[in-house]
C-alpha cells in the first residue's frame, strides 16, 4: 500500500477549490531540472504531495508543492522554508529525510523528501479498531521519542505530534516510524523565535498543549511530550483524553480540567505505563518529563 499525507491538512483554503488539482503541477513536469513528477499522492489545503523521480539517477522521492494561493505570501513561503530547515536540522533514521528545496517556474516553492511506502499510524490503528496493544504501540513510540530527543537537542520543537504525522514503513526491525510534517515546527534560537512570534495558534487542537493555546511563543520540548501523551492515551484507550464537540470546548477542557485517568479507561494496562502517559498530560509543563529521553517506554 502506498500512502503519503497531504500537505498540512489542518489548514484549508475556503471551499472545494482547495482540493482541486493545482494549475501549476502536472505529471511529467520536471522541477529544478532534475525531479520529474510521476503521480499525485495527495492534496490538502496548503498544496499537494507528488511521487517524483530523479531524471538522471532514477531515484524516487516525494515532493510537497505549495498551493500558488499561498506562494505570494512571504510568511507562508517562510514557513515552508522553516519546515525544510527543521526537518533537515538533524539526520536521524526516524525523521523524514529532506533531499532538496526549490521554486517552480511559476515561483511556487516545493520540498523534496524521501519517498516512503507504508501508512501513517492513524491508518494503522484504524485497521486495529482504533486501539493498539502496548506491545505493538510502545516499540513504535519509543523510536518516535528517539527522534524527538534528537530534534530537541538541535533546538527544534515539532509542535504537531499526532498519529497522522507518524509514518510507518517496514524494515528489518519490523515497523519503523518516520516523523513528518514540520510545517509549524519551532526552531528555538532567537532569530527563529522572531519568525514564530505571532498570536496565531498553530497545531491540531486535539493534540495541542495548554501553552500552545495560550501563545505560539511559549512552547518548548515539553509541548511535544504533551502531544505524545495524547497520542499514547488515544491509541491505548480508543479515545481522546479531552473529548469535546467544539473548538471552544476543547480549549476549556485542555486548559482547565484533568483528563480521566488512563487506568480507568484501560484498566489492563501496566500502572507504570498509565502513570507515564498521565504525567505527559499535566497542565504545568514543569510537572511533565523534561524531555523525550526521560519518558519511560
Amino acid at each position: 500500500m502506498l500512502s503519503f499525507p497531504a500537505v498540512d491538512p489542518t489548514l484549508d483554503l475556503p471551499g472545494d477549490a482547495a482540493l482541486e488539482p493545482l494549475p501549476t503541477t502536472r505529471a511529467g513536469m520536471v522541477l529544478g531540472g532534475r525531479w520529474r513528477l510521476e503521480a499525485r499522492l495527495g492534496r490538502g489545503g496548503m498544496g499537494e504531495v507528488w511521487h517524483a523521480r530523479h531524471v538522471t539517477l532514477g531515484r524516487d522521492v516525494a515532493i510537497k508543492v505549495m498551493h500558488p494561493a499561498f506562494a505570494t505570501s512571504a510568511a507562508q513561503v517562510q514557513r515552508m522554508t522553516r519546515e525544510a530547515r527543521a526537518a533537515s536540522a538533524v539526520q536521524h533514521p526516524y525523521v523524514v529525510r529532506v533531499e532538496d528545496i526549490g521554486i517552480t517556474e511559476q515561483r511556487v516553492p516545493y520540498i523534496v523528501q524521501e519517498y516512503l511506502e507504508g501508512e501513517d499510524l492513524a491508518a494503522f490503528a484504524r485497521r486495529s479498531g482504533d486501539r493498539l496493544a502496548p506491545e505493538v504501540l510502545i516499540p513504535i513510540v519509543a523510536k518516535v521519542l528517539e527522534a524527538l530527543a534528537a530534534l530537541h537537542a538541535q533546538g527544534v520543537v515539532h509542535r504537531d505530534i499526532k498519529p497522522e504525522n507518524v509514518f510507518l514503513v517496514r524494515d528489518g526491525e519490523g515497523l519503523s516510524p518516520r516523523l513528518l510534517d514540520f510545517g509549524i515546527a519551532a526552531l528555538t534560537n532567537p532569530e527563529e523565535l522572531r519568525l514564530t512570534a505571532s498570536a496565531s495558534m498553530l497545531g491540531t487542537p486535539a493534540y495541542m498543549s495548554p501553552e500552545q493555546f495560550r501563545s505560539a511563543r511559549d512552547v518548548d520540548a515539553r509541548t511535544d511530550l504533551w502531544s505524545t501523551g495524547v497520542m499514547l492515551y488515544e491509541l491505548l484507550s480508543g479515545g481522546l483524553p479531552f473529548p469535546a464537540e467544539t473548538f471552544a470546548a476543547m480549549v476549556i477542557a485542555v486548559t482547565t480540567t484533568e483528563a480521566i485517568p488512563l487506568g480507568d479507561k484501560a484498566p489492563s494496562l501496566p500502572p507504570r505505563l498509565s502513570g507515564a502517559v498521565m504525567r505527559c498530560l499535566r497542565r504545568d509543563p514543569a510537572e511533565r518529563f523534561a524531555d523525550a529521553v526521560d519518558l519511560p517506554t
